[in-house]
C-alpha cells in the first residue's frame, strides 16, 4: 500500500514479525482507531501510530485493485499468477 511506503520495511518488521512471532509491537507502533483519524500514519520518532479506520480503507482499496489486476489477462499480476499456479496450484475443493 503506497500510503505506507515511507515507513519502508519497518511496517513489515513491526507488524508481521512483531505480531506473529511476539504478539507485541515491542513499543514500536500503536494501531487502533483512536486519534490520527485523517492521516495514513503518524510517526513521532518513537512510535508509529496507525488508525485502523484509515488503514482498513487502504487495505480495501488495495484488494479491489489487486482483483482488477488478476482479472485483466494482459496484466503482470495475471500472468505471474498463471505461471506460479503451474508450480504451486491453489487450493480447490475436490469433493465435487
Amino acid at each position: 500500500m503506497k500510503a505506507y511506503d515511507s515507513i519502508g520495511p519497518r511496517i513489515y518488521e513491526y507488524f508481521r514479525n512483531g505480531l506473529i512471532h511476539n504478539y507485541s509491537s515491542k513499543g514500536q507502533f500503536d494501531i487502533d482507531n483512536v486519534g490520527h483519524d485523517n492521516v495514513d500514519y503518524f510517526d513521532d520518532d518513537h512510535i508509529i501510530y496507525i488508525n485502523t479506520n484509515v488503514f482498513t480503507k487502504h487495505l480495501e482499496d488495495a484488494f479491489r485493485t489487486l482483483c482488477d489486476e488478476f482479472r485483466n489477462p494482459n496484466s503482470e499480476a495475471h500472468k505471474n499468477a498463471l505461471e506460479t499456479s503451474k508450480h504451486f496450484p491453489v487450493f480447490i475443493d475436490t469433493r465435487n
